[in-house]
């Protein structure tokens, strides 16, 4: 079935993406405010970890509900479930007029752990409503519409936190979870809900946990895949972070002309999913490892660069052109890894069985995730306590060890 007359896809898709514009909005408004309060990068860092550990702690949890219970059922009571965390926190600030870091952590701590279980769900849903053979296509598409979110979202949560604050942010955060809940209440999807043999018990539980564990053990792509995927976890955050601390401190730019930069930058991963789109049947004939090799070293290059900007050429440039520079090769990297994340993902995809999905598919996330704190707790302090140039020369080092593994070793199983 064509994914643009798939009903249950359009459906689902919509209502994730809808929800996620909120939420980015959220995050994107709570960065600047943590940073307009605080002026560290160590703060800002400490809230993006609390949007990863929930994925870390909950990944067996939310991968057992996710194959054992009505998924359809799931993700509308997650949706709804947000909206009333966020109605509370809304309240919180229109009594209080502020937000404190530990209110701020938490909330942010509390959404997560519900999108945790959201995601798990969802995505053993999208799976079953997509052909095998339209994965590529349909991970292309997921990442376009995220790339268009990730386009808009700063731009225009920078322009609301600036004029309008925080009320607004929250209210249409809010708003988005109930829609995206009403939009997964037309799903028609009985036959993708997984049907149980024996009641849920703690001893069905150890029993999932261990069914995962073996099928992962046993696929070498898999473990190459939590590998590659978890070091690239551990060095991307600094551009993120980077990004945010070097515009802001460095640069002293606006939270409009912040948020401005994030969406040009942005469209780096619309323009990987759109080429990977046209070039997947080019590409069929060409390794994967290949792909992925070209990629680590494209994005290698790319933080060994702006090092040497930051270390040498900085202060010749204009600010205008610091700026485009420094967006330009941001740009590269986002690109580089955009393709390498649609290649690996399909792949992954058509590697695993949908009635194990929620399980493996959460647990590998987990594998993945548990070196995105670690990077962006490194990221933070090397921005924090070291100059910029370090940290992004740091950043080059670590892509150089990866490419070396995938050249030497990658071939052998991707």
């Amino acid at each position: 079935m064509s994914l643009i007359h798939n009903r249950n896809y359009l459906y689902l898709r919509s209502a994730w993406s809808i929800s996620s514009f909120g939420t980015k909005v959220q995050s994107f408004a709570f960065s600047l405010y943590v940073l307009s309060i605080t002026g560290s990068a160590m703060q800002f860092s400490v809230t993006l970890c609390m949007q990863i550990l929930p994925y870390i702690l909950f990944a067996p949890f939310s991968g057992f509900l996710a194959d054992r219970f009505n998924r359809k059922m799931q993700i509308i009571l997650y949706d709804c479930l947000s909206a009333v965390v966020v109605l509370a926190l809304l309240l919180t600030y229109q009594v209080s007029g502020r937000l404190t870091l530990p209110l701020i952590y938490s909330c942010v701590f509390i959404l997560s752990s519900i999108e945790t279980f959201f995601s798990s769900a969802a995505v053993c849903l999208i799976q079953a409503a997509v052909d095998p053979s339209d994965y590529v296509q349909q991970k292309s598409i997921d990442t376009t519409i995220t790339s268009l979110i990730s386009i808009f979202v700063p731009a225009s949560a920078g322009v609301l936190y600036n004029f309008f604050g925080l009320t607004v942010v929250l209210i249409i955060n809010m708003v988005s979870f109930l829609a995206s809940a009403v939009l997964e209440s037309m799903l028609s999807l009985p036959s993708y809900c997984p049907a149980s043999s024996s009641p849920a018990s703690a001893g069905s539980f150890f029993a999932s946990i261990k069914c995962g564990f073996q099928y992962i053990r046993k696929s070498p792509f898999i473990l190459s895949f939590i590998f590659i995927l978890s070091a690239l976890n551990f060095i991307l955050p600094g551009v993120d972070i980077g990004l945010m601390t070097v515009s802001q401190d460095l640069m002293h730019l606006s939270s409009a002309m912040i948020g401005i930069e994030n969406s040009v930058i942005s469209v780096g991963t619309l323009a990987s999913a759109v080429s990977c789109t046209f070039l997947n049947k080019k590409l069929k004939n060409v390794k994967l490892s290949f792909i992925i090799s070209a990629d680590i070293l494209t994005t290698c290059i790319a933080f060994l660069l702006m090092g040497v900007w930051l270390k040498a050429f900085y202060g010749f440039f204009s600010t205008t052109a610091n700026v485009l520079l420094f967006m330009l090769l941001n740009l590269i990297i986002v690109v580089a890894n955009g393709f390498l994340s649609i290649n690996l993902s399909a792949q992954f995809q058509s590697n695993v069985p949908n009635e194990l999905m929620g399980r493996i598919g959460s647990f590998v996330n987990a594998a993945l995730l548990v070196s995105t704190p670690l990077g962006e707790v490194v990221s933070g302090l090397m921005l924090s306590k070291f100059s910029y140039s370090s940290a992004y020369f740091a950043g080059g080092a670590f892509c150089t060890l990866l490419f070396v593994y995938c050249i030497t070793n990658g071939k052998k199983v991707l």
